[in-house]
C-alpha cells in the first residue's frame, strides 16, 4: 500500500485468532511485545487486488522498542493528529473511532 499509512498488522495463520495474529505480527514486524487491551472495529475494503478485512485493537507496548524491521517509517500519534496523515482506505473507519474519543 504504496503512499498510504496503516496500522500494524498482517494476515492470520493457520489456526490463529485475530488477537494471537496481531501479537505475532509486532514480535515479527517490529521486534517487540504487545498486550491486546480492547477491540475497536472490523472493516473491510474492496481493492483491485481483492477484499480486505481487519479488525482493530487497542493494545499496550509491554517491550521491545518498536524497532522497523519490515517498515519504512513510523509515526507515533495523538488521537487528534490521526487525520494529518494519509491511511489506506480499510484503516479509515478505526481511525475515525479513535478521533471521537
Amino acid at each position: 500500500m504504496g503512499g498510504f499509512w496503516e496500522f500494524p498488522g498482517g494476515k492470520l495463520e493457520a489456526g490463529e485468532s485475530p488477537e494471537q495474529a496481531l501479537v505475532r505480527e509486532i514480535r515479527e514486524e517490529l521486534n517487540s511485545e504487545i498486550e491486546i487491551i480492547s477491540y475497536i472495529n472490523e472493516a473491510s475494503y474492496d481493492y483491485d487486488f481483492g477484499t480486505v478485512v481487519m479488525k482493530t485493537y487497542h493494545a499496550k507496548l509491554v517491550s521491545g522498542n518498536l524497532e522497523l524491521l519490515e517498515h519504512q517509517n513510523s509515526t507515533w500519534l495523538a488521537p487528534h493528529e490521526l487525520k494529518t496523515i494519509n491511511w489506506a482506505p480499510v484503516d479509515r473507519p478505526a481511525v475515525e473511532l479513535l478521533t471521537k474519543k
